[in-house]
């Protein structure tokens, strides 16, 4: 899986992006730099924010606005 991972992201569409951030944060932040992207608006309406598991698989939480 390691292999692959790196070339892998996957958007999970959530409703309530800011509760689960919110509930995520502490934990997140304790994760190495550059493995978490905080909240932001995305152009075309979507809010996201960016997680990067253990093995370089990026999964994106996305809400749309």
């Amino acid at each position: 899986m390691r292999a692959t991972a790196t070339n892998i992201a996957i958007y999970i569409w959530i409703r309530g992006l800011n509760t689960l951030w919110a509930e995520l944060a502490q934990a997140l932040g304790e994760l190495p730099e550059g493995r978490v992207r905080a909240p932001f608006e995305q152009p075309y309406g979507v809010r996201e924010f960016h997680v990067k598991d253990p093995d370089g698989c990026l999964l994106f939480f996305a809400e749309r606005g």
